[in-house]
């Protein structure tokens, strides 16, 4: 395996690793609808993997050229999404809605994946 896959990939599961947190801290919504809905979302998923995959790019493409131990791959992909998720929060203003407005939660999942990815964490 070449250094870059290794490190996608190291970096890639960390992502899922954090992932997996962000779900088993949310155990006690997930009987809600609005919970459902995202859980069998494929738009969402969809999201979630492509996030994972640049968590691990974004991990190789950080610590290039140098080669790291396995760990600080998988620490990188782990925060990277929270980070993200976190800029991407003080950036945008209150006041903007990033979809349908808190009226109808049920049909703002379904349909709008980026602002249920965000507001998950």
């Amino acid at each position: 395996m070449t250094p870059a896959i290794f490190a996608i990939a190291i970096g890639t599961f960390g992502a899922i690793l954090q992932e997996l947190l962000v779900w088993y801290n949310a155990r006690k919504k997930l009987e809600t609808e609005e919970y459902r809905a995202l859980f069998a979302s494929t738009k969402y998923w969809t999201v979630v993997t492509a996030m994972a995959i640049g968590a691990g790019i974004a991990a190789w493409v950080w610590f290039y050229p140098d080669k790291q131990a396995p760990r600080s791959y998988l620490l990188f992909g782990a925060a990277f999404p929270v980070l993200f998720k976190k800029a991407v929060d003080a950036f945008i203003p209150a006041k903007t809605v990033l979809g349908q407005g808190p009226e109808d939660k049920q049909v703002a999942a379904k349909k709008n994946v980026l602002r249920n990815y965000f507001e998950a964490s």
